[in-house]
Parts: structure tokens; sequence; C-alpha cells
């Protein structure tokens, strides 16, 4: 009873207009979703001292489609999952992150993701093309897991172990699509949203661990990377491609680009040579 009350609540609410990116593109939100997830965007629609509520319509131009189609998906179902072409194949299926919230909009247990919670799940080798073990058995990768485990969401739904394939060509685009999301969300103030996303880009980061080069290409972590540090990002999601910088240090540096990027920022080469002489103090 309680869901099909917010589910009316919701669908006979007014729609909102979003323009997206440089094109415009119309998105269309119901207001009592906006209003709930997002405090920022609550202004938008409701206070008429700005003119976004009095046209009934916010430009987003700062914001990728990409980035704002996974926000709508969250909004309406409590999960996204990144929509390029390699990665939607069903015979690799992505890991998805689900969170039950106050509207009810579906429950995890009603996932067959869910039910198969208690299989086991295929691990990450902690030793991989993009990581190794130091001389003295020390892992440095089990410090960066573990940054990660620290942003595990409520209510977190893991599917199926991601095949390889879809780590592949799309790898690079996924890794900037949840950090794209993360500052997104961390922008609008919709800290569920933020977790996941931060969450979904350190567990895609574990997955390049164990992938060859040619097909996880340091030209692709330096895109994340310069994505970090070109502009203000915060502490956390900085803190995160640091720490994965540091333990890929050795591949990353015969990347010319990643060279590049080092002298142009300095901020990339300080958190760097922090995590670095954190992993000799370990030695």
């Amino acid at each position: 009873m309680e869901e099909a009350r917010s589910w009316k609540e919701i669908s006979t609410s007014p729609l909102y207009l979003f323009l997206i990116g440089p094109e415009k593109k119309e998105f269309n939100i119901h207001t009592a979703i906006i209003t709930k997830l997002s405090p920022v965007l609550e202004v938008f629609v409701n206070d008429t001292r700005f003119k976004e509520a009095n046209e009934g319509q916010a430009d987003l131009k700062d914001v990728d489609e990409e980035t704002f189609t996974s926000f709508v998906e969250y909004a309406y179902t409590g999960n996204y999952k990144p929509s390029f072409p390699s990665s939607q194949s069903p015979e690799t299926p992505q890991e998805v992150a689900r969170e039950d919230d106050d509207w009810g909009l579906g429950s995890p247990r009603n996932n067959k993701l869910y039910r198969r919670r208690n299989q086991p799940q295929q691990q990450v080798s902690p030793i991989g093309q993009w990581g190794r073990a130091c001389n003295c058995g020390y892992n440095h990768w089990a410090t960066f897991d573990a940054i990660v485990e620290s942003h595990h969401p409520p209510s977190y739904t893991p599917a199926l172990s991601t095949g390889t394939a879809a780590l592949t060509a799309d790898v690079p685009m996924i890794l900037l699509h949840h950090a794209h999301l993360y500052v997104f969300a961390d922008c609008y103030q919709i800290p569920r949203l933020a977790k996941m996303a931060l969450f979904s880009l350190g567990r895609q980061l574990q997955e390049t661990k164990q992938q060859p080069t040619q097909e996880v290409s340091a030209e692709g972590i330096v895109r994340l990377l310069k994505f970090c540090y070109e502009e203000p990002r915060t502490e956390e999601l900085r803190s995160l491609v640091a720490k994965y910088a540091a333990c890929s240090a050795e591949r990353l540096w015969n990347d010319a680009s990643f060279k590049a990027l080092l002298k142009a920022h300095a901020e990339l080469g300080a958190d760097l040579v922090e995590e670095m002489v954190k992993r000799m103090n370990k030695f």
C-alpha cells in the first residue's frame, strides 16, 4: 500500500524540464522525485526567487547526457548502470548497486541477483597485470581494496561477476562515467548516489588489476586522473584515484602522457609521492 501511494504521488506530480549539455537535450522528471533526492535541485523546482522555478526548467550545460541519464535511472529505480555498447552484452552483466529508499521503489529482494547473493563470487586476484606484491611479501593493493570497501553503500546488491569482455574498450569510458556521476551527485547533494558512484568507480578500478595492458590502457587511467585533478574535486575522490595510481606507478610511469600529467599538475604529483612514501614505509 505504501509503495502504491508513493508511485501515485510521483506519477501525479508535475514534470520538470532539464536542458542538459551544450545540445540542451530535454529530460522531463517528476517534481516529487527531484524534491526528495536533492535539496539543490529542489530550489530549482520550488523557490520562486529563482528563474528556474518560475520557468519550470533548468539549463545544466556543464552536465553531460550520459551522467544525467544515470541520475534519472537512479532517481526512479534506486540503481544505475553505465550504458556503453560492450557493457550492454547479456553475457557480461555489470555489477548493480541497489538501495531501498522511502519511496519503496522496488526491493532488491525481488531481484534474481539478490537471490544469488549467497553463491560464491569470482574473486579478483590481488596480484595481476597492474600490480604485484613487494619483495617482502606486502601486498600494497590491500590498502586500496580497504579504501574501496570503506565506500560500500548500504543495501548493495552484487550481480554476477563481470566478464572480461566488458572490461576492454569501454573501461576508460566507464571509469570516467562513475567519476562524472560522483561529481554530479556531490555537487547537487545526493549523498546516496555519490557513495554508490564512488564505490562503483573503486570496484571497476579493482577489476583492472587482472587485465592485460592492451585492454586497460594507461591512457584510460591518465584520462581519469586528469579529470580528477584538472578541476577542484573532493578529497575522497582524489584519494581513491591517487592510491590506485600509486599501486600502478611502475606500469604508469612508462606512459608519456602520465609523465606529462605529473608535470602539469603539482597536486597530483604531491598526492602520488605521499602514497608512494606510505608504500615504502610498509617495506
